[in-house]
């Protein structure tokens, strides 16, 4: 009887972790909680737009402290669970967690668009990015861009930024999304920073007059 041999390649499956979050959301802590015990990790940081900001958003905090109370907390466990009640719900304490629980779920199928066709997110959704050479009325900025994010409602995703205002010395983080522009907060001074302001708004679909209305309604703002 004649024997066939087959060579069986095996093919490894890396493991993909996915973080995501607004700034301050302990994404970093988390990470870097994770790098500690996964030394052989490689990192990718998606940045959309041309603009780069995040990498200097990234850098805010030594230590991005746990500030969510006990009822916030209960409030979020409640959401999530409305939201995705078959989700395993994870509490990372400053951003420690076992990695053997992000490493035990099954593992899923490859995801394959129908027909094999190009996925259309990457078409869909477009960046526009803005810069300022010069310091910035918070107060008008903060109105124009509360204006367009309830005129733009269903096709502006996000917004996000870093500006150097007339009332403070830092930068200011600007963050926003689905209309509703998030509370500010700071970054520390650097002796490196160039000073010029940056904004990027994420769109679903093309709004090529956004950028316009804007540069419009800054400029007539009181």
């Amino acid at each position: 009887m004649n024997q066939v041999i087959r060579k069986i390649k095996v093919i490894e499956q890396i493991p993909v972790i996915v973080i995501s979050g607004f700034l301050g959301s302990g994404k970093t802590t988390l990470l870097n909680s994770l790098l500690n015990h996964l030394p052989k990790t490689a990192v990718i940081i998606n940045e959309f737009g041309t603009t780069p900001i995040d990498q200097d958003l990234l850098r805010k905090h030594n230590s991005p402290t746990d500030l969510a109370t006990t009822s916030q907390m209960d409030a979020l466990h409640f959401q999530l669970k409305e939201l995705a009640p078959t989700a395993t719900q994870i509490n990372a304490v400053h951003g420690a967690v076992s990695q053997s629980l992000l490493f035990a779920f099954p593992q899923k199928n490859h995801y394959v668009p129908e027909n094999n066709q190009t996925d259309l997110t990457a078409h869909r959704f477009k960046s526009i990015s803005l810069q300022f050479e010069h310091r910035i009325s918070w107060k008008r900025l903060q109105a124009v861009l509360t204006d367009l994010m309830m005129i733009y409602r269903e096709k502006l995703v996000r917004v996000k930024g870093i500006i150097y205002t007339l009332e403070n010395p830092e930068p200011l983080i600007i963050q926003g999304a689905n209309g509703v522009l998030y509370p500010t907060s700071f970054l520390p001074t650097r002796e490196s920073g160039d000073e010029i302001g940056r904004l990027v708004f994420i769109t679903d679909g093309d709004v090529s007059d956004l950028a316009e209305a804007f540069m419009q309604k800054l400029r007539f703002s009181v």
